[in-house]
């Protein structure tokens, strides 16, 4: 069996900056399953595991188009403080929650909070960074019917939702 679209693949992997800097690895957050194909993985990082078998590794450099976007100047912007339902306790620089985009739900971060705005970055913590991937194809198998209406990997607990 090989790496395919609505297969669940699991691997262990490790993503680099540019300078060898570790941004996310299995070793940190437990091997990964997926379905190949939903786009849960970036474009780049999919390509690079289609057609792999179980014990295959993956090495190759993913540039930021492929990854995780081009930072993109306007998904930087500022939002009346009162157009945002947050506690005040809660809203400050750092603060990092999922909003819909132009359509699209997308991660965001606070960049400040100064008088009646908060400017909020909606652009990828990794935008315009090419990417070191190596990965490991550990398991593959077909997909349930319930994984593929969902969009993502049961495991034997149940629903799986912390990626």
């Amino acid at each position: 069996m090989t790496v395919q679209n609505n297969k669940v693949v699991t691997i262990s992997y490790r993503l680099e900056d540019a300078d060898g800097e570790l941004l996310d690895s299995s070793e940190e957050n437990g091997n990964l399953p997926y379905i190949h194909g939903t786009e849960f993985l970036a474009p780049g990082i999919e390509e690079s595991l289609a057609g792999k078998s179980v014990g295959d590794r993956v090495d190759t450099v993913v540039p930021a188009a492929k990854a995780f976007g081009e930072y993109d100047q306007e998904l930087l912007f500022a939002v009346a403080r009162d157009q945002i339902n947050i506690d005040n306790d809660d809203l400050q620089v750092g603060l990092e929650f999922e909003a819909e985009i132009h359509g699209e739900l997308r991660y965001c971060r606070v960049e400040d909070v100064s008088g009646g705005e908060v400017k909020i970055n909606a652009n990828h913590p990794l935008a315009g960074m090419d990417i070191h991937f190596q990965a490991q194809v550990l398991e593959i198998r077909d997909a349930t019917p319930e994984e593929l209406d969902h969009g993502h990997v049961h495991d034997e607990h149940g629903h799986h939702h912390d990626h």
